[in-house]
């Protein structure tokens, strides 16, 4: 089964305090599958936030990496003949420091490569690969349409 038809029965079959909201909530499980939506889906929706850490979220220290990428190639010179070139439109993932190269002084770098620089969530991560303060901000646009959703459901 897909992950919306798992919860799909688990809310049919309620037991206890469950079946208690199901009979004086009604459009509860209507509620939870279609605007919740806590499951994996191909759509924005929150249940990434749920997988963050318990700690990531209690703390807000989200793990993060650096990804550093130039539209066009960077060339390093230096006096002695050492060349280093990162290609234009190759994307290094780095845990630390962006980019970090010696050379032999002095030596020169074309100014034209045009640095593409983003933070985001760590490999293993439920929002691996996605910009941090995007997904933040689609996070929080995520939970204020549910919470909005709620009141228009429940309190009207």
């Amino acid at each position: 089964m897909r992950p919306k038809e798992n919860l799909a029965k688990s809310l049919s079959d309620a037991k206890g305090y469950n079946a208690q909201i199901k009979k004086h909530f009604p459009k509860s499980e209507k509620f939870i599958l279609d605007v919740v939506k806590p499951y994996k889906a191909d759509d924005e929706n929150i249940w990434s936030l749920n997988k963050l850490d318990n700690i990531n979220k209690h703390r807000l220290l989200i793990p993060t990496t650096n990804i550093i990428e130039f539209k066009r190639d960077l060339i390093a010179r230096s006096e002695d003949g050492g060349t280093f070139v990162h290609k234009g439109g190759v994307r290094m993932h780095t845990q630390g420091p962006n980019l970090s190269v010696g050379f032999a002084t002095p030596f020169e770098v074309n100014d034209d490569a045009e640095p593409i620089i983003d933070v985001v969530f760590d490999r293993g991560d439920p929002c691996a690969g996605k910009p941090v303060l995007e997904t933040l901000v689609n996070f929080t646009v995520a939970v204020n349409k549910v919470v909005e959703a709620f009141q228009e459901t429940f309190l009207t």
